[in-house]
């Protein structure tokens, strides 16, 4: 049908979490929906539950697979969708049971690409806090301004508050990667992207706990850091090579990662050559970080020695995290 909307919804070792999510998606207002769950390979109970909520609901589909990754969970769930639109959630989220009907309103009236709304960010204390909600007002974008406000990061680099007319997915397929896949096909989605609605309710509720695919990918692992460095590096190039005058709504974003994984992993030895890589594409891009990146000064300073005096970068790394740290605990005590 023309208003069939697909909401692919990967989902690996999630069963303490599962049901309050598919329970709101099952719930949405807007009724016109597919669910599609992929089980990742799960070894918990979570391919039972889903099998069990597909017996219910003959909107589910269920494809089981070896663990392969959400990225590629994502990919097999696409190529089940048969919706105009697709959505994404995580199983580990929740969502507002309005967001498929205000994101389908707001992407067939205004006859935009990508619908986006804002999420919630919810501790495991059950406190929540806006999260991403840098524009305040109902908004339509056009043309190469998509592409600019997804380059300045106004938008997230995460699929899942956003709803997608699916012909963005023609020539574009989820990768391998364990981390960074979301940034790397938004990437190219908003770049292919004519029109764009932005509105600013809160749909979408995204749960922060230590052994989510987002938190656990924090932790130290080379691949996926890897994949995280190549995602930055590639997105520059691909600037470079396509439309090079878009460069300066990128570089600050750019700089400040790969300065802040550089800062991370300073005293890690197992890291040297990631180290060197990135110390070698921020010394390669000087030129342009000294034309167009906008830092607070203190993080200028650091980022210019770590590209020009890496003796001098330690010293204010070592400085800040054991006599910087020791005074602002004295300040807040005065306080």
């Amino acid at each position: 049908m023309d208003n069939l909307i697909s909401i692919i919804i990967p989902v690996y070792n999630v069963e303490e979490y599962f049901q309050r999510c598919i329970d709101t998606v099952i719930n949405q207002t807007y009724k016109n929906i597919e669910i599609i769950l992929v089980d990742d390979g799960s070894t918990d109970n979570s391919g039972n539950l889903c099998d069990e909520y597909a017996a219910v609901d003959n909107r589910i589909k269920v494809i089981h697979q070896v663990n392969k990754g959400v990225g590629l969970a994502r990919r097999a769930g696409m190529e089940a969708a048969s919706g105009k639109y697709v959505g994404f959630v995580d199983p580990d989220d929740y969502v507002d049971e309005r967001m498929f009907e205000i994101l389908y309103k707001d992407i067939s009236e205004s006859s935009s690409d990508i619908a986006i709304c804002t999420s919630y960010r919810v501790e495991l204390s059950g406190e929540k806090s806006l999260y991403f909600a840098k524009l305040k007002d109902k908004q339509i974008f056009e043309d190469e301004n998509v592409f600019i406000m997804y380059l300045q990061d106004y938008f997230s680099s995460h699929l899942t508050n956003k709803l997608f007319n699916k012909k963005m997915f023609n020539n574009i397929t989820f990768s391998n990667k364990r981390i960074g896949e979301d940034a790397e096909i938004l990437f190219h989605l908003f770049y292919n992207s004519k029109k764009v609605i932005y509105n600013p309710k809160a749909l979408y509720y995204y749960l922060k706990r230590e052994s989510s695919i987002t938190e656990s990918n924090k932790k130290y692992n080379t691949e996926k850091l890897y994949d995280i460095y190549y995602v930055y590096v590639d997105r520059l190039n691909f600037l470079k090579q396509n439309v090079p005058h878009l460069l300066k709504y990128y570089i600050t974003g750019f700089s400040k990662s790969l300065f802040s994984m550089y800062e991370t992993l300073l005293f890690e030895r197992n890291y040297d050559d990631l180290k060197n890589k990135i110390l070698e594409e921020l010394r390669l891009n000087k030129d342009l970080i000294d034309k167009y990146c906008q830092l607070k000064f203190s993080k200028k300073i650091k980022l210019w020695s770590l590209i020009n005096c890496l003796f001098l970068f330690k010293v204010i790394v070592v400085y800040e995290k054991n006599i910087g740290g020791i005074e602002k605990g004295i300040r807040k005590k005065l306080k």
